[in-house]
Formats: structure tokens, sequence, C-alpha cells
């Protein structure tokens, strides 16, 4: 007969090599779709019709002093699909909406013309939109997902990693997603932009909507090495508004 505790060891083994070589065999493809139903899946998400949140930014200098805070309330709708965010520095109001060919920014309810001020500003609500709306936003035809052997810093979780890029897009960010290995969950997010390499933490989830989108996050600026150079920004979303198809 087998001792117990030899026989307990063995099964206990065989779970785990039997589950490793499960992930192995995953492509990147099995691996969002099994984070996006870890997330609360396709049906739940496709049944939203409009989100509104708080959006509130920290950005830190090298030696760790603040360098600015921002307030910003976003709505993302679909069906119509419009961003509209809206914000205020110094006592100015700013008011910033993009659908699928129209966009205005206004300043105190004067229409900004500025062409370099105005494509930023594109860029910070389609941003906002992909970072914020993930993993889901990855199911999006135009993105190129392949398995990833990237090793995340500060993660100890044993994580499974995709890397995402858009070819249609010239010099495009490259992107690197990282998911828990037994939950499919979403943990961290890195990201090669304009020369630089952040590496984004998903500290906390909200429990509102049911998608797990992100609550709490935390950004860090990498050297050319991967290691952590220092702590850039800190994000916390609060969900204000949900409607539902």
């Amino acid at each position: 007969m087998i001792p117990y505790n030899i026989f307990r060891f063995s099964i206990i083994s065989f779970l785990i090599v039997a589950f490793s070589s499960c992930s192995e065999e995953l492509n990147a493809e099995q691996i969002l779709e099994k984070s996006v139903t870890s997330h609360g899946g396709r049906a739940l998400w496709e049944k939203v019709s409009s989100i509104r949140y708080l959006k509130e930014t920290t950005f830190y200098t090298p030696s760790g002093e603040i360098e600015t805070e921002s307030r910003q309330f976003i709505e993302h709708h679909w069906q119509p699909d419009y961003t509209l965010m809206e914000w205020e520095i110094k006592n100015n109001y700013h008011r910033a909406f993009l659908n699928a060919d129209h966009f205005t920014y206004s300043i105190n309810g004067s229409v900004v013309n500025d062409s370099v001020v105005l494509q930023s500003t594109i860029s910070s609500l389609s941003a906002a939109l992909y970072v914020f709306w993930q993993p889901f936003n990855l199911l999006n035809q135009n993105a190129k997902i392949e398995l990833d052997s990237l090793s995340p810093p500060l993660l100890k979780l044993p994580t499974l990693s995709v890397r995402v890029t858009y070819p249609q897009v010239k010099n495009s960010d490259i992107w690197h997603y990282f998911f828990d290995q037994n939950s499919f969950r979403l943990l961290a997010t890195q990201v090669l932009h304009n020369g630089n390499t952040s590496f984004i933490i998903n500290e906390t989830t909200e429990t509102q909507t049911g998608l797990h989108l992100n609550e709490t996050r935390k950004s860090y600026m990498l050297d050319v090495t991967g290691k952590i150079k220092f702590l850039r920004a800190s994000y916390r979303y609060s969900i204000l508004e949900v409607e539902y198809h």
C-alpha cells in the first residue's frame, strides 16, 4: 500500500504538472478569452450602454514629490459611440468630446483650435477608453496578439504574458499584458510609448459592474534593463453611473 503522504504528494504533483502543461498549450487568443470570462464575460460587457466615472491622477517626480494632481469626469457611451471628458485646471473648465467623425474641445465655452493641443486631447480621450476598458478592448480585430515570455517586475504571482501591437498604426505602442495564471485576471500592463517604458500594476478592481474594472493603479517608469526607476503616477477610478441596454 502506498503511504498516504506519498500518495497525496503524487496527486498534487500531477495536478501542478497537468495545469502547467495546460497553460503552456494555451495560445494568446485563448488566454484573452479566459481573461474576458474571468472579468465578467462578453455578454455582460456587451450589455453596457454607457459608463461615467471619476479619474483621479497624481504624478510624481523622480524624487517622489507630487508633481501634479488632476480630476477628470469621463463618460464612455456606445450606440452611438462617443467619449466625453470634463475637467478643471486653475478655475478653467475644460470639455472634450470625441466620436467617430466629430471632435470638439473648449475651455470655458470657447472653442480651442490649436492643432497640437487638439491632437494631444484626442489622444487622451482615446487612451482613456483603451486603458479603462481592459481586457475587453483587446478583442479588437486590429490588435495583433502573441504569446510573450516577458518577466514582469514587482509581480510575484505566476503569470501568463501576451504581447499586443497594432501593425496598421505607424510607430504604434508595444503593449505587454500579464494575467494571473490561475484566475486569468489582468494583473499588470507594460507599454513602450515614445521611447519610454512604463509598468502599470492593477492594484484593486471595482465590484459595482461585475466586470472587475480597474479601481486603483500605479505606474512605474522602467530603465533600459527593465528595472523600476521610480513611481511615476497613481490612479483612482470611481464609477458614478452605469447604464445597460
